[in-house]
């Protein structure tokens, strides 16, 4: 018979009334080679362990009046596979699915492309371990491990973390939501993936949009811009104030003339933003393709405007 672990071999003596019956269990590479005794192990049961696996198991029992008897040898022991299972749920991540709740000791191995890491259990639930890797999962098979060798290998398919929802203040911008009339000017900000854990982002360069969409692209947030809110607004629905738009009314050469105006009284650099706003920029200002000016003018700068013959009018 072959026996697996975590099983109990039990053992019956005849005649049941049997006085003084003493018990030696005992282990061997083969059925026919040299069996070593099991130290401690002299009761009528033996519990099958990890470290006889694939040992052949004897008993030899001996009674009064100098009776004995040898039990036939077992068959090689073998393991009792119980099933684990593993799942990703975050960017760095595993939730291991145990049949029962760990002893406390084990540890698990992690292998992907046959890189191996091998890691303790990070935060423990009854039967479900979590595992928190080093590095960010990729899209691969991964096979996952236990010390504990009554239980099988477990392997899922890893899914890479994508930047999927921008959330500035209290708000939230959806990837692919269109951003029309929303103005951010470095308000603060937390990104989220497709699991709702935090995405690292490389760069989150000019959170400042009034048209186009939000599309995050490699780590890096990127938005149409056409206007710039000169302010730490963290509303991203907030328009931009009255009194920081003023319209001058030119369009073509005399537009270029305001642009580079507006560069000589600021001392910023020019920017065109090119289509479909076919807006400039000069520092934080933003000259529309109507000759509107975008963002807070100075007393001296609109004086200075003026003497170059640049007044405001109305709309």
């Amino acid at each position: 018979m072959q026996w697996k672990v975590g099983e109990t071999i039990n053992s019956v003596v005849a005649p049941e009334n049997a006085t003084n019956v003493t018990y030696a269990w005992s282990t061997s590479d083969s059925a026919d080679g040299e069996f070593t005794t099991i130290e401690g192990q002299t009761g009528a049961s033996l519990a099958v362990t990890a470290d006889m696996v694939g040992k052949f198991i004897k008993l030899n029992v001996t009674g009064d009046e100098e009776s004995k008897a040898e039990a036939a040898t077992t068959e090689a022991v073998s393991i009792k596979v119980e099933e684990m299972t593993a799942a990703q749920t975050g960017a760095k991540t595993i939730e291991v699915l145990l049949p029962e709740a760990p002893a406390g000791d084990e540890t698990y191995t992690v292998i992907r492309n046959n890189t191996e890491q091998t890691i303790a259990s990070t935060a423990v639930d009854g039967n479900k371990v979590t595992l928190t890797l080093d590095t960010a999962i990729k899209a691969v098979e991964y096979t996952v491990s236990s010390s504990n060798e009554a239980l099988s290998d477990a392997t899922f398919t890893g899914e890479e973390a994508k930047l999927v929802e921008i959330k500035i203040g209290e708000n939230l911008i959806a990837n692919g939501q269109d951003a029309s009339k929303n103005y951010i000017y470095k308000a603060a900000y937390e990104t989220l993936d497709q699991r709702g854990g935090e995405y690292n982002v490389a760069s989150f360069d000019s959170a400042v949009c009034s048209a186009g969409t939000v599309t995050p692209s490699k780590g890096i947030l990127t938005v149409e811009r056409k206007a710039v809110l000169h302010s730490e607004a963290k509303n991203i629905s907030a328009p931009i104030p009255s009194d920081h738009i003023t319209h001058f009314g030119v369009t073509g050469a005399p537009r270029r003339r305001l642009v580079k105006k507006l560069s000589s009284l600021t001392g910023n650099k020019i920017s065109y933003l090119g289509f479909p706003s076919c807006a400039f920029t000069v520092g934080k200002l933003v000259i529309t393709r109507d000759g509107t000016v975008e963002g807070v003018l100075s007393g001296k700068v609109l004086k200075g405007l003026e003497k170059a013959g640049f007044s405001p009018v109305n709309p």
